[in-house]
């Protein structure tokens, strides 16, 4: 992961080209101990072998109600980026 982009094991491989959006618990909290998410987006520049890379667009921080092991999810956008961010 760089302020770049984000290399991550996915199930399946992604198409080149995939707008996705990337959610990771961040395992460093706020100094009043509030847990913190990375939400990145970005573009996928090539999958293979159960690996993704994405070539981020944007990412912010934001907090979250619970604390969780480090965890990642990718939502796909097959019309484009989310209107919220």
């Amino acid at each position: 992961m760089s302020s770049s982009g984000i290399l991550f094991t996915t199930e399946n491989d992604l198409p080149a080209g995939l707008l996705v959006q990337v959610a990771v618990s961040w395992p460093v909290h706020l100094g009043d101990g509030c847990p913190l998410k990375l939400v990145a987006e970005g573009v996928v520049v090539r999958s293979e072998g159960g690996k993704a890379a994405v070539r981020l667009r944007r990412y912010e921080f934001r907090t979250h109600k619970r604390a969780s092991a480090v965890s990642a999810g990718v939502t796909h956008y097959p019309n484009g980026m989310p209107a919220h961010l």
